[in-house]
């Protein structure tokens, strides 16, 4: 990305595309993100006129020479929010689903750092709706739906989205 083009106090990024639409950057301490948008239709029904737009936003450590887990980093946060900005340009109908890696039981610990993120973030054009996923063995899995306010699927995609966490884990 041009200097001239980047916001101030973000790290350059670049769109890196592929399946995922992945993007990346890399901090001061040489750390590597890789930022994906992994297209997800079958999130919502099928025959949705929004599920072609549903994706799994995920945010990936690709590289961290480092001995300990990346710090919280301001500057990260912000060119993070910017790539969400740049790839929701693309398309007002996008809607992105973020579910906490738990491989680590670190679930909520990254979700606070979203939530954080994300609040400071939002300029009031974004609505995200969280939820906490449990599964039949008391698993927990943090969750949000992010989408524009001007999403002209708005309600019909929250109705699906609380259908579809409100039976999660459970044996119907």
């Amino acid at each position: 990305m041009q200097e001239e083009e980047r916001p101030q106090n973000t790290y350059d990024f670049f769109f890196l595309g592929g399946t995922n639409n992945s993007y990346g950057f890399e901090t001061n301490l040489g750390i590597v993100y890789e930022i994906k948008f992994k297209p997800s239709p079958y999130l919502f029904p099928s025959e949705s006129e929004y599920s072609a737009n549903a994706f799994e936003f995920a945010i990936e450590v690709f590289l961290n020479p480092n001995p300990t887990s990346p710090p919280f980093d301001k500057k990260s946060s912000k060119t993070i929010a910017y790539i969400f900005e740049d790839f929701y340009q693309r398309n007002i109908e996008t809607v992105t689903i973020y579910l906490c890696d738990s491989s680590d039981g670190r679930q909520m610990v990254r979700h606070r750092k979203f939530n954080i993120w994300f609040d400071e973030f939002n300029q009031e054009e974004y609505l995200k709706l969280d939820r906490i996923l449990k599964d039949i063995h008391g698993n927990i899995f943090p969750t949000s739906l992010i989408m524009k306010h001007s999403n002209p699927f708005k309600e019909q995609i929250i109705h699906e989205f609380e259908a579809i966490t409100d039976g999660y884990g459970t044996d119907k």
